[in-house]
């Protein structure tokens, strides 16, 4: 019986690092100064990594370039990106993520493909910085600023960005026309 036992913990320990191993392959997967956190979520996130692999997201979960995050319904997400920049995605948001660079030079956009997100840029980025949130139709760049992009549907299929900033200014271009326009606080 104690032999028994002792196989059965043996197995179980085995299986345990074999399971944290995969958390760990998935966690080193970052690529240098890069940070994308999940900070906080409520109800079900869902994460699909570039090469496939789909988990549910925790806290303290790693995002990577090319990672794909759907918010379900009745639920929320919160990111934090290279800890001085937030991400609050509410229900029924889609959108991967590009994230490369380094310290000083880092590049972030966010695809938003339907849903909303409220992003705060706390500290001014750099020229060689870029933190961006695109849609199909539109781009929106920011320095360091406070600013939410909502897109909805029409039944007819026609899509609306409302665009919203609260601190700073975003610089917005239209995909299809080149036309810009500078949004500032309190303007929609």
């Amino acid at each position: 019986m104690k032999k028994l036992i002792k196989t059965l913990v043996a197995i179980l320990m085995v299986l345990s690092f074999t399971g944290c191993s995969k958390n760990v392959n998935i966690e080193e997967k970052s690529e240098g100064y890069r940070s994308i956190v999940v900070a906080d979520y409520n109800g079900q996130v869902n994460v699909t990594r570039s090469e496939g692999d789909k988990l549910d997201a925790y806290k303290g979960l790693s995002l990577f370039n090319g990672d794909d995050v759907r918010v379900a319904e009745v639920s929320d997400l919160t990111l934090d990106v290279d800890s001085d920049k937030h991400l609050y995605a509410e229900e029924k948001t889609h959108f991967w993520l590009e994230a490369e660079g380094e310290e000083g030079s880092s590049r972030t956009r966010i695809h938003l493909a339907e849903g909303s997100v409220l992003c705060r840029v706390e500290k001014a980025l750099t020229a060689e910085e870029i933190f961006e949130v695109v849609t199909d139709t539109s781009t929106m760049s920011v320095r360091g600023t406070v600013f939410g992009i909502t897109i909805l549907k029409a039944e007819d299929g026609t899509v609306f960005e409302v665009i919203n900033v609260f601190d700073g200014k975003v610089a917005t271009a239209i995909n299809t026309t080149g036309a810009q326009a500078l949004i500032e606080p309190g303007q929609c």
